[in-house]
């Protein structure tokens, strides 16, 4: 195995394995940055009433999803066995479709908390013009 190979393929994922790994272990003990989209996103006021457990933990798994999958890189970079990579591309799929739902969850839970109103459609369709416009009320605080 080349010197280039193994840096890149094995060495890099390792890295990336370990930084993700610590992250995951003081996301789930409550400590460190937040790395959260949603939590970058709030305004001030909303980040007062947040609740920083739940997406500390929500955050955790994900880092930690996130640490199995450059690990299996690792191995498979070193190893080259073919059912490794069948793994690997499982437990991305996985790791990306976790990341999304609980994205949308913890939006709606947000969202909700915060009195915004659901909307059915993030976009509608134009019969005239045939193309996405976004709607005219959106989500808007109530009153």
């Amino acid at each position: 195995m080349n010197d280039t190979l193994m840096l890149f393929g094995v060495f890099v994922p390792l890295a990336l394995a370990v930084a993700s790994c610590l992250y995951a272990v003081n996301a789930y003990r409550g400590k460190g940055p937040l790395l959260s989209s949603i939590y970058l996103g709030l305004s001030k006021d909303e980040k007062a009433d947040f609740d920083k457990g739940r997406e500390y933990k929500r955050i955790s798994a994900l880092y930690f999803c996130l640490t199995v999958v450059f690990v299996i890189t690792a191995c498979y970079s070193y190893f080259q066995i073919s059912w490794i990579a069948y793994a690997l591309a499982v437990a991305a799929v996985l790791t990306i479709l976790y990341g999304l739902t609980s994205h949308k969850r913890a939006q709606t839970y947000i969202l909700g908390k915060h009195g915004y109103e659901e909307s059915t459609r993030v976009w509608t369709y134009s019969k005239f013009s045939y193309d996405l416009k976004p709607p005219s009320s959106g989500n808007k605080r109530k009153k």
